[in-house]
């Protein structure tokens, strides 16, 4: 007999969450208006956007003299090293330096700055930079030509890390 009362008992709980369920769905919801918000004055999405201005190179002096990375670096200046046999008929480079060289698979990027811009720029084989085309960069140095001569600009170690060693892999 207890297991009858328990059947009826578990099947008037089910009854009346079925009928709690059905009034869920079948009730009707009350009306609701969101309130209404004023329009503010000045909208931010009509507003021009002012126009960024980089800070001065001063500004950057602080960085350049104390390297952040290694406290045996010495201060970044010209990271490049102009190798070229004889200089007749050629534009100087001036202050243009090779501050970086970027080799994924197929991608070749030389990381040139000049005093003309602020920031590096990012040159592939065939970019012009300053009226220099770049005409071959490789691991350590990009070749630039310009009225015909070539210049060569080296990358400095500039106390990195040290340059691998040749190790000879022959049984001894």
């Amino acid at each position: 007999m207890s297991l009858s009362r328990l059947r009826w008992s578990l099947a008037g709980v089910c009854a009346v969450l079925v009928a709690l369920l059905a009034f869920e769905i079948l009730a009707p919801l009350p009306e609701w208006t969101p309130p209404s918000v004023p329009p503010a004055a000045v909208s931010i999405y009509n507003a021009e956007p002012r126009p960024f201005v980089a800070p001065p190179t001063q500004a950057y002096l602080t960085i350049d003299a104390r390297p952040v990375f290694s406290p045996a670096r010495t201060p970044v200046g010209p990271l490049f090293d102009a190798v070229a046999g004889g200089t007749e008929g050629r534009t100087s480079l001036g202050d243009m330096s090779l501050v970086g060289i970027i080799l994924d698979r197929g991608t070749r990027l030389a990381m040139l700055r000049t005093p003309s811009s602020p920031m590096a720029v990012a040159l592939s084989v065939g970019s012009t930079i300053d009226g220099w085309l770049v005409v071959e960069i490789d691991d350590d140095h990009v070749v630039l030509r310009s009225n015909g001569s070539d210049q060569v600009l080296v990358m400095s170690r500039n106390n990195g890390p040290p340059a691998p060693s040749s190790v000879s892999a022959e049984p001894q």
